[in-house]
């Protein structure tokens, strides 16, 4: 990431137990967290909305629920399922190859 970059997290126990599964991005996690990189939504708000949203492709549910309350526009997963589920129920942009890392220089985390 770039240095103007932002990741948006919440620490619903779905999302604390998949960061924590992968060590090495957890590591990376954490430094972006230390460097004020991480914007935080609430866990509540998120868990709550997760829990409304029906006929989703994905079983990534936590993950458009934080893309809802996060007011998250941008996506990046090379999953196909969640990928549908993010543009029909968001709208917003995925990126999902290297490639496309210089389109995720900006703070889009509003």
């Amino acid at each position: 990431m770039k240095p103007k970059g932002k990741l948006s997290y919440s620490p619903t126990q779905k999302i604390v137990n998949e960061l924590r599964a992968h060590k090495r991005f957890y590591d990376k996690f954490v430094t972006l967290d230390r460097a004020g990189r991480v914007k935080k939504v609430n866990a509540k708000d998120v868990t709550a909305r997760a829990m409304t949203l029906d006929n989703l492709r994905s079983n990534d549910h936590h993950v458009v629920a934080l893309a809802i309350v996060g007011n998250v526009n941008v996506l990046v997963s090379r999953d196909k399922h969640l990928q549908h589920d993010f543009k029909n129920v968001i709208g917003g942009s995925i990126y999902q190859k290297a490639t496309h890392q210089h389109l995720l220089e900006a703070d889009l985390c509003r």
